[in-house]
Formats: C-alpha cells, structure tokens, sequence
C-alpha cells in the first residue's frame, strides 16, 4: 500500500533539495509539499490521497456527471490502482479548470496527465513562468538531467516493469496532436494528452475515463468495462 509514494515521493518530500532516483517530476512541487513531513508518511499519504479524491469529484462535478458515473469513475483501476499506489494524477487535473497560470506549471509536474491543458493558456506570462520555474530547476537540481532511472530488480524499484504496465500508444498517440491543438473540448483534451508520451501508467488515465464519462454513456462503460479486464492481466502477468 502507497508503495509510489512511500519509496519515491516521501522521501523526495523529506529532501527536497536532493533529487533522489526514480523521482522524474519537477523538483519544485516537492519543496511545495516539504511541511508533510510534519505529518509523517503514512499520514501524509492519506491525506494526499483525500485531496486527490476530492479533485477527481471536483472534477465529476465541473462536467455535470451523474452520480451513477461519478461513482463508477471512483472504483475505476486509474481510481483505485493510484490511490493504491499513492499516487497523485488526480490531483494534478485540476489544471485543466484552475486559473491560468497554474496549467504550464502542471505540465512540468507530470505532462501526460494535463499537457492538454496548456491548450487553452493565451497570456505569454504563465509561459514565462513555466520557463522560469524549469530553468531554476536546472540550475538547482540540474533536472531534468539529473533524473535517475531505478536499477531493474534494485532496492529502488518498486514498481513492476514490462510492456503490460504501459498504457500508451506511442507513437501512434503523436496522430492525434492535430486533435489536441484543434479542440476548445475540455473532454477531448482530457482523453489525448497521456497518449502523447513513451509511457503512461494506469494512473495517468483518470483524465480520458472521466473525459468519456462525460462524453457518452456506452463508450464510458467499454472503456470502464476494458480498463478493467487490462488491469486484471497487467497485474497478473507478474513483472515480466
């Protein structure tokens, strides 16, 4: 249980001015989240793990769902296989629905979740700050340089590896950046953005799941109805 956070995130957390290995987000939400530790990791997990869950009904809530498919989104494998996790993916789509100045900086955090986001940026100077942000970063930490990739089989890695847990298309996902950049949807933003990158986690689709919740009643429960027979081979193939 909160294994993610638990051997990345929280230590990270702890020591925020050392990027430690396995950690690939922009360093500065971790100075951010630093006063956690007053709480512990445990306890800071769950309330992480609260927050998250109040973003994702937010979020429900903001694209009108019902309340049928606000619960099946709840007890979805992006749902429950991050909150497992300690996962925060969730809490990062707020992007797409806060002022407009945090979606550049959310995209640094962890841009397969809200890339799509950036979409609907005009002002030039959340941009400005994004670049900001990111160069003091390189300057600090030397990210995204620095990043450490956990051994194979090491003491860092704690999550399991193989073509199973990567539920990205690439490159065929590249096809649908016309889409991305043609569309004002927020649902449609949603549903593309992690399938712009290399490697996408369970986690990481809350945002097209909701997009099709949101969208139309049969697709929302095939996609519901295959997340869950992946997951179930995902978790059964082992690490291989």
């Amino acid at each position: 249980m909160f294994s993610d956070w638990l051997t990345y995130f929280y230590p990270q957390i702890e020591n925020p001015w050392q990027l430690h290995v396995g950690v690939f987000n922009l360093p500065w939400i971790y100075v951010v989240l630093h006063p956690l530790v007053l709480f512990g990791a445990y306890p800071s997990a769950i309330i992480v793990q609260l927050a998250t869950l109040i973003a994702v009904w937010q979020i429900c809530r903001r694209l009108r769902l019902s309340l049928g498919r606000s619960i099946l989104v709840f007890i979805s494998p992006p749902v429950v296989w991050g909150a497992f996790l300690g996962q925060f993916d969730g809490l990062l789509l707020l992007a797409y629905f806060a002022p407009i100045w945090i979606a550049p900086i959310a995209a640094l955090v962890k841009p397969q979740v809200n890339i799509g986001a950036v979409r609907s940026v005009r002002p030039l100077w959340p941009y400005a700050l994004a670049v900001l942000l990111a160069l003091s970063a390189f300057l600090i930490w030397r990210w995204p340089l620095s990043v450490q990739y956990p051994a194979v089989g090491g003491p860092s890695d704690a999550s399991p590896r193989g073509l199973m847990w990567n539920w990205s298309f690439w490159p065929f996902g590249l096809l649908a950046v016309p889409a991305l950049l043609a569309s004002n949807d927020v649902r449609v933003r949603m549903a593309i953005s992690p399938f712009l990158f290399p490697y996408v986690g369970i986690q990481s689709l809350i945002g097209p799941l909701i997009g099709s919740a949101a969208s139309n009643r049969w697709l929302f429960l095939a996609v519901w109805v295959a997340m869950w027979i992946r997951w179930w081979f995902m978790v059964n193939t082992g690490a291989g």
